[in-house]
């Protein structure tokens, strides 16, 4: 008897101290340690062909545009497709870059220009090709823009209202991370259940083994990148890219020491005869700290004030009477 009731209190010991934890983290409500979206507020979230997407259901004006459902006549049609940095994030919508850019080449084009920005926070590669997908037919855009952005190669998974972006974690066959074993619809029970659970499979499911930056890079501009022009082939869209540098290294050393995440991206590009810019060519004579809104890649004001500039050159001369 003694070792059933000491098993029994164990047991209740363990019941409690999981009910604690669970109860400590919904109060403290810490965020898991990987990118992740929830679908709450104005935000949708959804999935397609198994990517998850997610998008404002609001009237942001980067996105909303009346010229994109009222098209006249021989007007230039842009698409740009990004994360947080194009989107804009903590920046007012009103100064985003692509409104001004819209009003700036219309001016040197003299020709009506509908510019949608299709950008969205946290979006990485698989996100963007899979609104790529779903709006380049509806637009029709003449020229696209593609943010290319060291999230890129990350990989989202949807478990009910929520994204995780699991790149960089060990998952199980359902590609959620996992603990104890568990997996399956055990898993996925738990992981929608228990704010703990999640917490520590998320926290304690790093893949230690996963290959180094560089090598992720390489193997997804070999497998991935691709995909763009193909779509935009498709579409008879020309397309060009941008490569965004941090905001936490002086724009002089970067220029001086290129990211070598890039180098693989810059050789496929150069290789395949794709356009692109390197938004550091954007700010020459400029600090990061003039222009940045964080430490990591995002802009003020002042910041997109300067590449809705600097875009309206480069895409002047590109197209000197437009597309």
């Amino acid at each position: 008897m003694k070792h059933f009731s000491g098993g029994v209190s164990l047991l209740i010991a363990i019941v409690l101290c999981i009910g604690v934890g669970e109860i400590a983290i919904r109060t403290i409500n810490p965020a898991p340690p990987v990118q992740f979206v929830r679908s709450q507020g104005n935000l949708n979230l959804f999935e397609h062909n198994g990517v998850p997407v997610w998008e404002e259901q609001s009237d942001n004006p980067i996105r909303y545009r009346s010229c994109a459902t009222k098209p006249t006549a021989n007007q230039v049609r842009i698409a740009i497709f990004g994360s947080s940095i194009f989107y804009g994030s903590s920046v007012p919508a009103e100064d985003n870059f692509s409104l001004a850019l819209e009003g700036q080449l219309q001016e040197r084009w003299n020709r009506p220009v509908c510019i949608v920005n299709y950008a969205q926070p946290a979006f990485a590669h698989q996100n963007k090709m899979a609104v790529a997908e779903l709006q380049m037919g509806a637009f029709k855009p003449d020229i696209v823009l593609w943010e290319i952005w060291l999230n890129d190669y990350g990989r989202y998974v949807l478990l009910n209202d929520t994204a995780y972006n699991v790149g960089k974690l060990i998952t199980d066959e359902d590609g959620f991370p996992f603990l104890l074993g568990l997996s399956g619809d055990t898993n996925k029970w738990l992981l929608s259940n228990s704010r703990l659970y999640e917490f520590a499979a998320f926290s304690l499911s790093e893949d230690r083994n996963r290959p180094k930056e560089l090598d992720a890079w390489r193997t997804f501009t070999a497998t991935h990148l691709a995909d763009v022009p193909a779509l935009m082939k498709t579409h008879e869209a020309d397309v060009h890219f941008a490569l965004c540098p941090v905001l936490h290294t002086p724009f002089q050393a970067q220029r001086e020491t290129p990211r070598a995440e890039y180098v693989p991206v810059t050789d496929f590009l150069q290789q395949n005869q794709l356009p692109f810019v390197s938004l550091l060519d954007f700010f020459e004579g400029k600090t990061i700290e003039e222009v940045r809104i964080d430490t990591c890649c995002h802009y003020n004001s002042d910041g997109h004030a300067i590449l809705a500039n600097q875009f309206t050159e480069y895409f002047a001369k590109a197209y000197p009477t437009g597309p």
